[in-house]
């Protein structure tokens, strides 16, 4: 279990949600002291109490336990969500320690309607706060100090061990509620402000599926890197949680081998960017050059030609074998993210493989030709493409996009009004695929992505029909289908098995005409 393991490496490292209020905290006292000391005392005066520090701490320990960015009030008041949220900090806020009466008295105070201006302001300006509390709490230094698993340390996922993940099921549901409520909404994989890109973070999730075998292989580096540990003053640097960290680095973005002084010079800029955020042993405003000299020297020493020939090896092989099922996983969350509820955006050149941990690193010029180059030959294939080799020159991600957002623009309806049905899946590996079709009168859709590939094939290969044996799903009533990936048609059976739906393509995107008009033959006609 990667928890117990993490546990084990990193034992001073405390539960997320406990790292999470120590960062805000600190965030709070350290940069937004000025700011928050006025908001408070303006609060004390509304409330008119006798004791203005009592209240200090209580909207102190409120604006911490904040589960979210902020909340959005006027004038008029909160939403019922809204005022849900303050609720849960304030609960969260007791369960801490806080006195129930102050944070109570607090928490109605932010709750009822502003009708004095002086009220409505302080709900505004204390809105505007909680958010970079927030961003600069958690994202900025809670996600750099756990480093169980860097692939969720982002907006939007967390690395807490009470935070799993969604079942399919509930995948569906949230895409259900999606569709009712902001079918219009952002799909992004990557923006400006990832920590890591997509691809990256679609290799390091591959972990979570060889946890006894990766949690082996950083013991064994850790004891080949011995060696060439450093130390700053009394501390060993770097300590088993950052090492664990930088590990996970390398094999995310690892390209060629041996690594190259590039790619050594963007860990060593990442190592000490980490180390800066988490704000532990040298920080942005108080840097340790010892330590970070220590930190530098040691990723130079395991990276360069006299580091160990057996560790470089491991990673090599193991980074290759992440790239094959990361890139698998891509094409799937690609899928997912032109059919879903909502609208896909793809973020500078990330419609092909980028490799990029954060700022600076993800501020590389994009290479725009090479894709250019690639979407020329991408339409020059058509439909007889060979997915294998695709994904080997990373060119299939892109082949899917542009198959799916073809399909997004001839049936825009579908997509922005069409309904989301999900598909059961039946047989052995069920729960290795996600399958759902959008419904509208202008024409349907059935999805298939698979997940949990490790369990499918190994690294080279796409699963074969044996691999889906006796799964399948029932597609429904209409006479035929159209692959729109491989312009194969497909007559509708029910069931239909999926060793007939993945047997030129790992993922499926298939599209129904009324009428039985197919893609191929307009394509022709053309």
């Amino acid at each position: 279990d990667l928890h117990r393991w993490y546990a084990d490496v990193a034992p001073d490292v405390e539960a997320f949600p406990d790292i999470v209020w120590a960062c805000k905290e600190e965030v709070l006292s350290e940069h937004f002291r000025t700011e928050f000391d006025h908001l408070a005392s303006a609060a004390g005066r509304l409330l008119e109490t006798p004791e203005p520090q009592r209240i200090h701490e209580a909207l102190r320990e409120l604006t911490i336990a904040l589960p979210r960015y902020r909340t959005y009030g006027t004038a008029d008041g909160l939403s019922d969500e809204d005022g849900e949220l303050i609720g849960a900090a304030a609960s969260e806020a007791m369960a801490r320690g806080a006195q129930p009466g102050s944070v109570s008295d607090v928490a109605e105070l932010l709750c009822t309607p502003m009708a004095e201006p002086a009220r409505a302001e302080l709900l505004l300006r204390w809105q505007q706060l909680t958010g970079p509390i927030a961003a600069k709490g958690v994202e900025d230094t809670a996600m750099y100090r756990d480093n169980r698993l860097l692939s969720v340390n982002e907006v939007g996922r967390s690395p807490r061990e009470d935070a799993p993940g969604l079942t399919v099921d509930e995948f569906h549901a949230m895409m259900q509620v999606r569709r009712e409520q902001n079918p219009r909404a952002l799909n992004a994989t990557s923006t400006h402000d990832t920590k890591r890109s997509e691809d990256v973070r679609w290799r390091l999730d591959v972990l979570t599926e060889i946890v006894p075998e990766w949690t082996a292989t950083v013991e064994r580096w850790r004891q080949l890197n011995a060696p060439h540990v450093r130390q700053a003053g009394s501390l060993r640097v770097p300590v088993a949680n950052a090492e664990s960290g930088l590990y996970q680095a390398i094999v995310g973005v690892w390209e060629n081998s041996p690594p190259d002084r590039q790619f050594v010079d963007r860990i060593v800029a990442y190592a000490i960017k980490a180390a800066r955020e988490r704000s532990l042993r040298t920080s942005w405003v108080d840097i340790d050059g010892t330590y970070e000299q220590a930190l530098e020297a040691w990723v130079r020493a395991i990276l360069g030609p006299d580091g160990s020939p057996e560790f470089l090896s491991e990673v090599a092989a193991l980074a290759g074998r992440l790239a094959w099922f990361g890139a698998l996983n891509g094409l799937s969350a690609t899928l997912l993210k032109a059919t879903c509820p909502g609208i896909p955006d793809t973020y500078q050149g990330a419609e092909t493989q980028v490799l990029a941990l954060v700022d600076p690193d993800n501020r590389r010029p994009v290479d725009f030709a090479s894709r250019d180059a690639a979407l020329a030959g991408q339409r020059q294939a058509g439909s007889e493409r060979d997915w294998g080799a695709a994904l080997r020159d990373v060119s299939a991600r892109q082949a899917l996009l542009g198959g799916a957002l073809t399909l997004r623009r001839r049936y825009p309806d579908v997509f922005l009004h069409g309904s989301y049905e999900p598909l059961p899946v039946a047989g052995r590996h069920a729960n290795a695929a996600i399958a759902f079709q959008r419904r509208h009168p202008t024409g349907s859709i059935t999805v298939v992505a698979p997940r949990h590939w490790t369990r499918l094939t190994v690294p080279g290969e796409l699963p074969d029909s044996q691999v889906w044996a006796d799964t399948s799903i029932n597609l429904g009533g209409e006479a035929q289908w159209e692959d729109a990936l491989t312009g194969e048609v497909l007559p509708a059976r029910n069931p239909t098995m999926l060793a007939d739906l993945l047997t030129k393509s790992p993922v499926a995107l298939l599209i129904h005409q009324p009428g039985g008009g197919l893609i191929a033959a307009e394509r022709q006609s053309r």
